[in-house]
C-alpha cells in the first residue's frame, strides 16, 4: 500500500481501538488453490487386449491364466481365444498345452451364444466334422446362418455348401449361389471358387464360363489351392478359354504344391485320358477353410 493511501485512512476513534482489529477481506491470506483440489481418482488401467494374451498365452503362465480367468468370467473373445488353443486342429504345440476338442467345443459353444461371430462359424464346423461334439448337420447349418446372417464372409461361403449339398437343410442351388456370390463379394477365395463351378457348369445360376473362369482367377490371386485346381481343369477342358495343357500342368502344380488332393490324380490323368472336374462340394469340404487366429485351418 502505497505512502499517500495510508495517510489518507482515518484515524480510528477511542471506541474503534477498544474492537478487535480485523484485516479487511482484501488484506487476509488465501490458501493456495493446489491445497483446496480434491486428489485426483486413478484410472483403473486397460484390460490387456485378447490378441496378444492369446500370443503369450503359449509360452507366459500368467497370459494362459489371465485368458482362463477372463473366459470364465464370461468374456466371449476370451473364450474363443482359449478354444483356439485347445483345439486340435490349431497349430500350437501339443507340449506346451495339451489338446482337448470337447473343451475347446464348450468354449466355442460358449463363445457363439455371446454372440462372438468367429465362435458362431467355429460352432458350425465343429457340428459338421463332429469334433468335439457330436455330428449335427441341422445344428452346423444354423450356426453357419447365424454367422452368415452378421456378414461373416467363412459362414457365408459354408452356408452355400450347405445349400448346394443338403447339410442340414433341403438342397438349392440358387440358395447356394446367393451365399456363395455374398462371400465373393468380400473376397473369400472358397466363396469365389465354389461360384465360379456353379458358372461353369450352370447350377443356380446362368451358365457364363467366361464369369466362372474370372471367379477362379481372382480365387488364385490368394494363393488358394481349390483354385489353381480349377484353372488346371478350366485350361484342360478348354472351359471359358481356349484348352491349354501347358497352363493346366502348371496350375495343377501349383494346387499339389498347396496340399489339394485331387491335384496329383489330375496331374496322373493329363494326356491319358480327359481330366474330368470333381465335384464342387468336395472341393469346398476339403479347402475351403478359412484360416484361424494363429494362421492354421479351424
Amino acid at each position: 500500500m502505497s505512502v499517500l493511501a495510508v495517510l489518507s485512512m482515518p484515524r480510528p476513534s477511542v471506541r474503534d481501538i477498544t474492537q478487535p482489529f480485523v484485516a479487511p477481506a482484501v488484506l487476509q491470506p488465501l490458501a493456495p488453490k493446489a491445497l483446496l483440489l480434491a486428489p485426483a481418482s486413478r484410472a483403473e488401467p486397460a484390460p490387456e487386449p485378447v490378441a496378444l494374451l492369446l500370443s503369450r498365452a503359449l509360452y507366459n503362465a500368467n497370459a494362459l491364466a489371465a485368458l482362463q480367468s477372463r473366459a470364465a468370467a464370461g468374456e466371449a473373445g476370451a473364450a474363443y481365444a482359449l478354444a483356439t488353443l485347445l483345439d486340435s486342429q490349431q497349430t500350437q504345440d501339443e507340449i506346451t498345452i495339451p489338446k482337448n476338442n470337447q473343451a475347446a467345443f464348450a468354449l466355442y459353444a460358449q463363445a457363439a451364444r455371446a454372440g462372438n461371430v468367429e465362435a458362431e462359424f467355429a460352432t458350425g464346423r465343429a457340428y459338421q466334422t463332429g469334433r468335439g461334439t457330436a455330428p449335427d448337420a441341422t445344428l452346423a447349418t444354423a450356426w453357419f446362418r447365424a454367422a452368415a446372417l452378421s456378414g461373416f464372409a467363412p459362414a457365408q461361403a459354408s452356408l452355400g455348401f450347405a445349400y448346394q449339398t443338403g447339410l442340414g437343410i433341403a438342397r438349392d442351388d440358387a440358395s447356394a449361389a446367393l451365399w456363395y456370390s455374398r462371400a465373393a463379394a468380400q473376397a473369400n477365395p472358397a466363396g469365389e471358387t465354389a461360384l465360379g463351378y456353379l458358372y461353369v457348369f450352370g447350377q443356380g445360376v446362368e451358365q457364363d464360363q467366361f464369369h466362372g473362369l474370372a471367379l477362379f482367377l481372382k480365387a488364385a490371386e490368394q494363393n488358394f489351392g481349390p483354385a489353381f485346381l480349377a484353372l488346371g481343369y478350366c485350361y484342360a477342358q478348354g472351359l471359358g478359354t481356349v484348352q491349354n495343357m501347358s497352363l493346366a500342368t502348371q496350375y495343377f502344380l501349383k494346387a499339389s504344391e498347396a496340399g489339394v488332393p485331387q491335384a496329383g490324380a489330375a496331374l496322373a490323368m493329363l494326356g491319358a485320358a480327359p481330366v474330368q472336374s470333381p465335384p464342387v462340394p468336395a472341393l469346398i469340404a476339403e479347402a475351403g477353410t478359412p484360416a484361424g487366429p494363429n494362421g492354421s485351418k479351424f
